[in-house]
């Protein structure tokens, strides 16, 4: 009697769990890493990945990563994961990423111009979040450095360029 009792305790517990994450659990969730060369100040795990203001996955680890290179020795690796179906595709729409790899998917991606970019969230609170957007006009930051994930070109915000410009003046 009590074995049955404890059973059914674990039963609920179980199904509480995968009631409260919506089957997330059982998702699958693509991984891909960003390097920012400067301070990530304001980032954290569970900070927002989004595109174009469309929530589409978070931040997992932050990380300082030592590149063995003279110019830059220490970036600041970011590791993302994206939610599992993101974008929907209407059934009458070829979808070109349905039977690519991860890192064929990204590859493609940055050919066609995405670009990561850290934001303010809160300028009061001084949160911060990536915007991932096609642009392709702008340069791709790739570190290369990392074999774990496949890795998506950041691209200096505004701000940054602002502050590039005066130290050239």
């Amino acid at each position: 009697l009590v074995g049955a009792f404890v059973l059914g305790a674990v039963a609920l517990v179980l199904a509480a769990v995968v009631f409260l994450t919506s089957g997330g659990l059982f998702e699958q969730r693509d991984r891909f890493v960003v390097f920012f060369p400067g301070s990530v100040k304001g980032l954290q795990t569970g900070s927002g990945v989004t595109f174009r203001g469309v929530r589409v996955g978070e931040v997992v680890e932050v990380s300082a990563f030592q590149t063995g290179l003279p110019d830059n020795p220490i970036q600041i690796e970011v590791i993302c994961e994206f939610y599992g179906d993101v974008v929907a595709v209407p059934e009458d729409v070829a979808n070109p990423y349905e039977d690519l790899g991860q890192e064929e998917v990204v590859a493609l991606l940055i050919e066609q111009g995405i670009r990561a970019r850290m934001m303010s969230a809160s300028l009061l609170t001084g949160q911060k979040y990536i915007e991932l957007d096609f642009l392709p006009e702008e340069p791709a930051r790739l570190a290369g450095l990392s074999r774990r994930y496949p890795e998506i070109p950041t691209t200096p915000t505004d701000i940054e360029k602002m502050g590039e410009r005066r130290h050239e003046l």
